[in-house]
């Protein structure tokens, strides 16, 4: 026995009645009931959604590190264009200076401004994400 269309699907081509496909038993669960039994074509749409259900649910690598953060070549360029103006060497305000990783590290007025490894516990991240009863900064510039 086997498979025939007639073409009623517009997604699928048709399929006579005498054409085979191989296919793996077993596979996806499927166990053709005869070895040269034809089966139906999948939409081309339901393979993409198929595939894109299945790729919140794989682990990508299990035993990946997160990646690292390097404060000289990717949060000093930040700090330097968005912060120093007002938390500088020529300025600094609330008394935190963001020109210094060992001087934003200790803070200013208002606690730690960097705490390594904890961001939900740095002011500088709270400033920077508006989280808890801090205003959001930089205070003046677009966001």
């Amino acid at each position: 026995m086997g498979f025939s269309d007639t073409g009623s699907d517009p997604g699928c081509p048709p399929v006579a009645a005498g054409d085979t496909m191989e296919f793996p038993r077993g596979l996806c669960g499927f166990r053709p009931s005869h070895p040269g039994m034809p089966l139906p074509m999948p939409r081309p749409t339901t393979l993409l959604l198929l595939l894109l259900g299945c790729r919140g649910t794989c682990p990508r690598r299990p035993n990946a590190a997160p990646p690292k953060v390097d404060y000289r070549k990717q949060i000093k360029p930040l700090l330097a264009r968005h912060c120093n103006g007002c938390h500088g060497a020529k300025k600094v305000m609330s008394g935190f200076r963001a020109d210094a990783g060992r001087l934003a590290t200790r803070g200013g007025d208002r606690g730690a401004g960097i705490v390594p490894g904890q961001p939900e516990k740095s002011l500088l991240f709270q400033v920077l994400t508006g989280t808890d009863d801090v205003e959001r900064m930089p205070y003046e510039k677009p966001r």
